[in-house]
């Protein structure tokens, strides 16, 4: 039996999301044995947020001894859905962000906020990027505020 941690952050170093997914990852591993993929492992730079999803595929053998995988934001639906097909339980870390307030922050800085994150602004391709939390067993929120976003 092993486990999965999955995430298209960077894990440990500053900030909120490193802090949490070096924390998570650590948890998951005190379990058993565990492979640990993060933005470093997966080998992909750049706003494309399904390209972290392909190379979680191409990385991950699929082992039929898989009990758990834990994610942590991102979006990563095809490695949920095959992990799922083969029974494995999937938790999914959503530190969801309030898009109007993103969107107001990113272009008060000048940034294109609808180019650089299409994904959060389409809603096609929004139900694209939340389906793999859907797919999920668990979600877990690290707040109310989270929760409710």
């Amino acid at each position: 039996m092993s486990f999965l941690y999955i995430t298209a952050d960077v894990i440990g170093g500053p900030g909120g999301g490193p802090s949490v997914t070096f924390q998570e990852a650590k948890a998951l591993s005190e379990l058993g044995p565990t492979t640990v993929y993060g933005r470093q492992y997966l080998e992909w730079q750049g706003p494309d947020p399904w390209k972290y999803d392909i190379a979680a595929c191409q990385r991950i053998a699929f082992p039929t001894d898989l009990k758990l995988a834990h994610f942590y934001g991102g979006t990563f639906t095809e490695t949920v859905r095959r992990l799922k097909e083969r029974r494995v339980k999937v938790c999914y870390t959503i530190a969801a962000h309030d898009l109007a307030a993103s969107r107001k922050e990113h272009e008060s800085m000048g940034v294109d906020f609808a180019k650089l994150y299409p994904h959060l602004c389409d809603p096609e391709l929004w139900q694209r990027y939340i389906h793999g939390y859907r797919l999920a067993d668990v979600i877990v929120c690290p707040s109310h505020l989270a929760a409710n976003t």
